[in-house]
């Protein structure tokens, strides 16, 4: 059963109540009817009461814009909330934030040592940490100037982040995979098959095979490759229904996939013998897709016994841009909407890595400038 729950600021907390349902649909219908109801009022506040920043926060994330947001993108918001609480006090006053708090706070952030309200002790980061949580903060600002007192004031008169310069990765950790990465890997999956007594387990490591196949093939991220329905794959027309709920830009996609892909999934499905549901059903519950941090802990035994270097800051993420830098001769809308993307800038800038071998064609190029 769903309940729902409304903040009534502090000190009262929340006020929760059943609603009476166990659709998740109809759980979302209602939620967010009642939403619509109360962001026709405003924070009950005078222009000389603080904007605290544990206010902001809990107002924030009730509304419309956040709650469109994919749950992971959610969950890490939440994660970067409790950061900034941590250091800057749930009391803070946004109003009064400066650049020298925000020098201070990045370094604090980079070096480590903020302790957060269950007991962690945050360690050292780089420059893309601090990055994410300001955004975040902004985001929260920005948003706060668009919502009216109740004496038609804005909640927030300006941004007090407009103008400050965030801090930015000047090497960021982008890895690409080699193709023959996937070879190595996959032999290693199949060895450690063959020496696995658990049936489970054997089953696993099918399903992390053909994840990777996946992720190679098409160059799509881990959680919408395990959040892949057999409704959604075509084998017969060679297409996959990539269902907007599942990707990170809220589109939906219908995209051909090779041969090649094709007959390994046929294969797949009928070693799973599959008449629907999720290509990879969790361990517990198979009408459920597994969770997506599922197969993590087995790759990364796989590359262990394939004597795999590690590769920095990635574990799937480098099959996406692997796929990406290989599609460079393509026209970049086509390569936009195969592999998921829905601004070029992105794909130029964080997936499309230069090559050994582009970059020589480029040097050696033959053609030379001639007046006409």
């Amino acid at each position: 059963m769903f309940h729902r729950g409304v903040w009534l600021g502090r000190p009262r907390g929340w006020d929760r109540l059943s609603l009476g349902t166990s659709s998740p649909e109809e759980a979302e219908r209602l939620g967010r009817a009642l939403l619509a109801k109360l962001l026709v009022g405003a924070p009950p506040r005078d222009d000389d009461v603080p904007v605290r920043l544990a206010d902001l926060w809990d107002r924030y994330q009730a509304s419309p814009g956040y709650l469109d947001n994919a749950a992971s993108s959610r969950q890490d918001a939440a994660a970067r909330a409790q950061v900034l609480l941590a250091h800057f006090g749930q009391g803070f006053d946004v109003r009064t934030l400066t650049p020298d708090d925000v020098k201070v706070y990045i370094t604090r952030r980079l070096g480590g040592g903020i302790e957060l309200e269950d007991g962690r002790t945050l360690g050292p980061t780089r420059a893309r940490s601090p990055q994410a949580d300001l955004q975040l903060l902004r985001a929260m600002c920005r948003w706060a100037m668009t919502v009216r007192t109740a004496t038609g004031t804005r909640w927030l008169t300006d941004n007090p982040l407009l103008g400050i310069r965030l801090p930015s990765e000047r090497n960021p950790r982008r890895a690409v995979a080699d193709y023959s990465r996937l070879g190595k890997t996959l032999d290693a999956i199949r060895t450690l098959a063959e020496h696995e007594d658990v049936p489970s387990r054997r089953q696993a490591w099918q399903m992390l095979a053909v994840a990777l196949l996946i992720a190679e093939a098409t160059g799509r991220r881990k959680s919408a490759i395990l959040k892949l329905h057999w409704a959604d794959v075509d084998l017969s027309g060679r297409i996959i229904t990539w269902c907007a709920e599942n990707d990170k830009a809220g589109t939906e996609w219908r995209v051909p996939i090779t041969d090649v892909l094709a007959r390994e999934l046929g294969k797949y499905r009928q070693a799973m013998d599959a008449g629907g549901g999720p290509l990879f059903p969790a361990w517990r519950d198979p009408s459920r897709p597994v969770n997506v941090w599922a197969f993590d802990h087995l790759l990364v035994e796989v590359e262990r016994v394939a004597k795999l270097p590690k590769l920095q800051g990635s574990l799937w993420h480098c099959w996406r841009r692997s796929w990406a830098t290989a599609r460079k001769g393509h026209a970049i809308r086509d390569v936009m909407y195969a592999g998921g993307w829905r601004r070029p800038q992105v794909l130029l800038d964080a997936y499309q890595a230069a090559d050994a071998e582009a970059v020589r064609a480029v040097v050696e190029e033959p053609r030379k400038v001639r007046s006409a």
